[in-house]
């Protein structure tokens, strides 16, 4: 049976709470009154390993945080509030089967643009060298504008 928790502890808990759900429901002979309180017991210590574990990871971040210059604080704590995990790209092969290995699916991707963009009929673009006057210059008021802009204020 695979492991549904990394934490050893929760997977234990959650294995003997299973079997007592399972005695309460099979076993017509067995006190349930008792296998229900024992079970809730169990159930509850989930509920508090749980806790503990986000708070050991929260304790990490805020550890992390701290340690980091005044000004550079909030750019983190703000990264780490809006950080998302990014849900991976599922393709299927040639039989209709996904691929799970993150290798093949990134190279297949990186062909499949290649090809959309170095055709070898087509002739490649020239880079502009030569260094040329803007047609419209920046103004200093455009300028600092763009700064006030990049500074947040």
């Amino acid at each position: 049976m695979q492991a549904r928790y990394e934490d050893p502890v929760i997977a234990g808990l959650s294995a003997r709470q299973r079997d007592l759900q399972l005695r309460i429901y099979n076993d017509m002979k067995a006190n349930t009154y008792a296998l229900r309180r024992e079970r809730n017991a169990i159930l509850h210590q989930i509920q508090f390993r749980c806790r503990d574990l986000a708070t050991e990871s929260t304790d990490d971040k805020i550890k992390r945080i701290e340690g980091l210059s005044s000004t550079a604080q909030v750019h983190e704590a703000v990264r780490d509030t809006i950080r998302t995990r990014v849900q991976p790209i599922m393709l299927h092969d040639a039989k209709g089967k996904y691929i799970l290995d993150r290798k093949p699916t990134n190279s297949l991707i990186c062909n499949h643009f290649q090809e959309q963009f170095l055709i070898n009929t087509r002739s490649p673009i020239d880079i502009a060298t030569t260094a040329r006057p803007l047609e419209h210059p920046i103004t200093a008021d455009e300028f600092r504008f763009a700064l006030k802009q990049l500074s947040n204020g």
